[in-house]
């Protein structure tokens, strides 16, 4: 099981909700239904205000990849905890905090499994497998049917935020295990395949790119621009030459 301290750290890092949920649960597995999943969209798209199902996808992508991927990466390399993150342990706790949508991954079995019996290897490898290949992937390709937009945006808003916490994150974590970080972070982009991701491709490793700037330039358009009138491109988008890249802020 999780300690108190460590809850405590996903809750506030993460968006794990540690507490009885209090607001509007939808389980993972309405997400990965084509039907469902557009439905779905289709209010957050009324909420939000976005112009069309595509930006909303896009947008929608990115706050799903953190709080169905971090929590669980998080507590893996940090605390050694294994959490379940498929798709039939996990919900999406949609809240608002001062005006923002921020929604918090509820787990419906919050027990962690250390790794003592199998071994660390194997017991990672299963730990990314269920997030990724048993979660991730599915919704995004009911996303993905029900909107048109293209899977690789979906996984670059993916990789950008595995990318983020291995290199930003959790190497400033008070106490943290720095070779811990890198071996799991280097297993992730080098050490896994394709089918870890249940895609035909490594959807990771596709868009990772060593730099010595702070932000990398993507490959897709997260279409960050056209969620409002007059919002910008972010920092990182392909369409910016350079100059003007390093002067508009990130998404």
């Amino acid at each position: 099981m999780l300690q108190v301290k460590e809850r405590l750290f996903l809750e506030q890092h993460m968006r794990l909700a540690t507490e009885p949920a209090k607001g509007l649960l939808i389980s993972a597995r309405e997400l990965a239904d084509t039907r469902q999943c557009r439905s779905h969209l289709q209010t957050w798209q009324r909420s939000m205000g976005y112009p069309d199902l595509v930006v909303t996808a896009s947008q929608f992508s990115k706050r799903y990849a953190f709080l169905s991927l971090l929590p669980v990466l998080a507590a893996m390399t940090l605390f050694d905890k294994g959490l379940d993150g498929e798709l039939h342990n996990c919900r999406l706790l949609s809240v608002k905090q001062e005006g923002n949508w921020l929604p918090r991954l509820s787990l419906i079995d919050g027990g962690a499994v250390s790794p003592i019996s199998a071994g660390r290897v194997n017991w990672r490898n299963t730990i990314l497998q269920r997030v990724f290949a048993g979660h991730v992937a599915q919704v995004w390709q009911a996303i993905s049917r029900a909107t048109g937009v293209k899977a690789s945006l979906l996984w670059e808003n993916t990789a950008t935020y595995v990318f983020w916490l291995y290199e930003h994150k959790l190497p400033d974590v008070t106490g943290v295990n720095p070779d811990q970080v890198q071996e799991d972070y280097v297993h992730l982009i080098h050490g896994t395949t394709p089918d870890v991701f249940g895609e035909n491709f490594h959807p990771l490793r596709r868009f990772f790119k060593r730099t010595g700037e702070r932000k990398r330039v993507r490959s897709t358009c997260c279409l960050h621009y056209r969620t409002a009138p007059g919002a910008a491109r972010c920092a990182a988008c392909p369409f910016h030459d350079s100059a003007r890249q390093k002067s508009l802020n990130s998404c």
